[in-house]
C-alpha cells in the first residue's frame, strides 16, 4: 500500500517519527531487548573526507555545509574549512550521498551528483564536490506613468518551463519582492537561460476603496486591473525576451512595466443551512482552481446578515468561490468552481452548510489482519485547496472516522506509514456511489458511508533512476501515475524516494496500466490536470502492473525546464 499525494508525507513522517518513539521508549522500560544471549562485536566502522572546489578556477570554497544522507535519513552535515575540506567520521558502511548548499553558489551542473560507498576500514573514502558562483539579475518594476511599485513579486524562471499554455513556476524559481523604490534583486540563481514575470495584487484598503464605487444603472463597465506581465513588457510568454545568465554574473538595470488588462465584477449572496443563525461575519474569496502565477486571489469580508458580496477586477480564469463562517464550535463552509469570462457574473448563491463526520469501513481479504500504519484519507479535488479533508487510522476492525470534513468534492485515497505490503484498493463506494471514480461530494446532505475493499496479491514496480551516462542517483522522487481514465483515482496512485543507491520499490499496486516518472527535486504537481503534464507526459515510462508480478524499471528524471 502506498501513500497517495504529495501533501500527505509531512503527516505521514511526523507520525513515523512519534511511532519510533512510542516503540523505543516501551521497549526500552518493559525489557523487551534483554536477553542473555552475547552482545554481537560492533560493525566496524568507515570515514568520508574530501574538498569543496570552485570548478574552473579549483579555488577551496569555505563556510559550505556539506549533507550527508544514507538510505532515507534526514541527513548530517559539516562546514567546510578555509580550505574547503571537510569530513565524516564513525559511519556504518553502506552508500551515502552527498549535498552542498552555500549562499551565491549553486552545484556545478556539469558534475555527477555524488554517491560514496562507504567500507569497513581504515582506508576512508576521499571526494571533491564543485561548485560554481551562481548570478543574480536586478531591475525596477514601474507602472505605466513611471512611478515604482512596492511589494510586486518578481519571478525569474528558466525557459520553456510552462504547463499548458499557463506560466507555472517550480521549486528551482528563483524569486524577489520590490522594496519602496520598485527594486528588486533575484540572486542565486544557476547559469542558463530565464524569463522574468512579475505580478502585483494591490492592498487590501486599495481593493476596497475601488469595491466602494458607485455603478452607474447600466451596469460598470469593466476595470483594469495589474496582470502578469513579463520583461520588458508582454503579456504573452512567447513575447518575452529571454535572458542568459552565466556564472557569477551580476545583471543590472532589468527594468519592468507592469500593464493592466481588464477585469469583470462578481457578485452573489451567501446564505444558511443546517439550522445556523443568521447575521454571522462571513469570509469569501475567490482563487485559481489551478495554482498559477498571473492569477491572484481576491477577498471579501460580509459583516451585515444581507450576505451579499462584490468582487470587482476579477481577471479571466477558473475559480473556486468559497465561503466560510463561524457559528459555535464549527466552521460553516460553501464553495463552487466559476468560470469568469469577459463579462460579470451576477446571482451566484452560496449556501453556508455545517461540516460533517464521514464514517467508512476498510474491507480486508480473508484472513488478513489490518496492515500496522494504515490510514484512510479525503483530498481535495480541486488544487486550490479549498475544503478540509482529514485523515483517521482505522481500529482493527477497519471502521474510521474523519471528523469535522467541509462541504466540498473529495478523492478517497489510502496511505501507510508502515513497511509496504501486496494489498491494494480494488473498489470504494459511498453508498451506492461509485467513490473510486467519482470521488465523493460533503454537501448539504449526509454523506453515504464509505465502504473500501482492498484486494492482496498486488504488483510491485522496483525503479531505479540513472542520468544519462548511466550513473544512479539518489534522492529522486518516483511516481507512478495510472493512465487515463484512471488517472483520477488518487488511491491507485504510487510514490517513492530513492536511497542512496538510486533505487525505491512500490509494493502493492492495482493492476493496469501506468506511467512512471522520476524527478530530481520535488514537484507539486496534480497528474489530474492534463495542461500540467503537457511538457513531459511522454518522458513518462510505460509500465502495466499484473497481479502478483515484480517488474524493474530504469528511468530518467524529467529534465527540470520541463
Amino acid at each position: 500500500m502506498q501513500s497517495a499525494k504529495n501533501a500527505l508525507e509531512l503527516d505521514s513522517r511526523a507520525f513515523v517519527r512519534i511511532v519510533l518513539g512510542l516503540t523505543l521508549s516501551i521497549a526500552a522500560s518493559s525489557g523487551l531487548y534483554s536477553f542473555q544471549s552475547p552482545p554481537a562485536a560492533p560493525p566496524v566502522r568507515g570515514a568520508i573526507h574530501g574538498h569543496v572546489l570552485q570548478s574552473k578556477s579549483g579555488e577551496p570554497v569555505k563556510k559550505v555545509l556539506v549533507i550527508l544522507r544514507h538510505g532515507q535519513e534526514s541527513g548530517t552535515g559539516a562546514l567546510t574549512d578555509a580550505t574547503g575540506a571537510f569530513r565524516f567520521d564513525d559511519l556504518e558502511p553502506g552508500p551515502y550521498s552527498l549535498a552542498t548548499e552555500r549562499n551565491g553558489f549553486v552545484p556545478d551542473p556539469e558534475s555527477e551528483r555524488m554517491v560514496v560507498n562507504v567500507k569497513p576500514g581504515p582506508d576512508e573514502s576521499e571526494v571533491t564536490l564543485k561548485l560554481i558562483r551562481a548570478g543574480a539579475i536586478s531591475g525596477h518594476v514601474l507602472d505605466s506613468d513611471g512611478e515604482p511599485i512596492t511589494g510586486a513579486s518578481v519571478q525569474v524562471a528558466p525557459v520553456n518551463q510552462k504547463k499548458g499554455g499557463v506560466s507555472s513556476f517550480s521549486a528551482i524559481t528563483n524569486s524577489a519582492i520590490t522594496n519602496d523604490r520598485g527594486e528588486y534583486r533575484a540572486f542565486n540563481i544557476p547559469p542558463g537561460k530565464y524569463r522574468i514575470a512579475v505580478s502585483y495584487e494591490p492592498g487590501f484598503q486599495q481593493r476596497e476603496v475601488r469595491m466602494q464605487r458607485p455603478r452607474t444603472q447600466s451596469g460598470s463597465a469593466p476595470e483594469e486591473t495589474y496582470t502578469l506581465t513579463y520583461y520588458p513588457a508582454a503579456l504573452d510568454s512567447k513575447l518575452a525576451q529571454t535572458i542568459d545568465v552565466e556564472a557569477g554574473a551580476d545583471l543590472l538595470g532589468y527594468d519592468i512595466q507592469i500593464l493592466r488588462a481588464k477585469g469583470v465584477t462578481v457578485r452573489g449572496a451567501v446564505g444558511a443551512a443546517g439550522g445556523a443563525p443568521a447575521g454571522a461575519i462571513v469570509w469569501v474569496t475567490l482563487s485559481p482552481i489551478r495554482r498559477a502565477i498571473g492569477l491572484r486571489s481576491y477577498d471579501k469580508v460580509i459583516q451585515d446578515s444581507s450576505g451579499v458580496f462584490e468582487l470587482t477586477q476579477v481577471l479571466s480564469g477558473t475559480y473556486v468561490l468559497a465561503a466560510t463562517a463561524p457559528f459555535g464550535d464549527k466552521r460553516f463552509s460553501a464553495h463552487q468552481v466559476v468560470d469568469v469570462g469577459s463579462a460579470d457574473l451576477d446571482g451566484i448563491q452560496l449556501t453556508l452548510a455545517p461540516p460533517q463526520t464521514i464514517s467508512g469501513v476498510i474491507v480486508l481479504p480473508a484472513g488478513r489482519k489490518m496492515p500496522p500504519g494504515l490510514f484512510a484519507a479525503l483530498l481535495p479535488r480541486e488544487s486550490s485547496g479549498e475544503g478540509s479533508g482529514g485523515l483517521s487510522q482505522p481500529g482493527s476492525d477497519g471502521v474510521f472516522q474523519i471528523r469535522d470534513v467541509a462541504p466540498g468534492d473529495y478523492d478517497v485515497a489510502l496511505g501507510s506509514t508502515g513497511p509496504g505490503d501486496d494489498l491494494y484498493v480494488s473498489a470504494i463506494q459511498a453508498g451506492d456511489d461509485d467513490a473510486l471514480a467519482s470521488g465523493v461530494h460533503v454537501g448539504l446532505q449526509p454523506a453515504g458511508r464509505l465502504k473500501v475493499t482492498l484486494k492482496a496479491n498486488g504488483g510491485t514496480v522496483q525503479a531505479s533512476v540513472k542520468d544519462s551516462v548511466g550513473k544512479l542517483l539518489p534522492d529522486c522522487h518516483v511516481r507512478l501515475v495510472p493512465d487515463a481514465p484512471r488517472r483520477g483515482q488518487m488511491a491507485l496512485y504510487g510514490e517513492c524516494k530513492t536511497d542512496a543507491s538510486g533505487a525505491c520499490g512500490l509494493a502493492g499496486m492495482a493492476p493496469g496500466s501506468y506511467r512512471a516518472f522520476a524527478f530530481a527535486e520535488e514537484r507539486q504537481i496534480d497528474f489530474r490536470d492534463p495542461a500540467a503534464t503537457t511538457d513531459f507526459e511522454d518522458l513518462g515510462k510505460a509500465v502495466n502492473v499484473v497481479d502478483g508480478e515484480r517488474q524493474d524499471i530504469e528511468l530518467i528524471p524529467v529534465p527540470e525546464d520541463k
